[in-house]
């Protein structure tokens, strides 16, 4: 099957302007894609500058890593090689 499959559209904020702030640049992103926060996963390997600005603004989010903070709106993985296997599993973004 491969990853490629499971993506609809992949988005970096790194392709925003250093001005803008994550949350802006999330919010530029929804636009784009004319999606509800709810229909867009975010995916970033920092718990404080790429997750939490995220949650905030309502979407669903993977954290990469080993440092768990175990909060409930936050999914996890070790490595961005278990992307595969969690977006496999989960099917779709509604959360159980």
């Amino acid at each position: 099957m491969g990853i490629i499959s499971l993506i609809k559209e992949t988005i970096s904020a790194i392709n925003y302007p250093t001005n803008y702030s994550k949350s802006e640049a999330y919010d530029s992103i929804q636009k784009k894609l004319g999606l509800d926060t709810s229909e867009i996963l975010i995916i970033g390997n920092n718990l404080f500058t790429d997750i939490l600005p995220a949650i905030e603004k309502g979407f669903r989010v993977v954290l990469i890593g080993k440092n768990k903070s175990f909060h409930e709106k936050i999914d996890y993985i070790d490595t961005i090689y278990d992307l595969e296997k969690f977006l496999t599993i989960k099917g779709s973004l509604e959360r159980e």
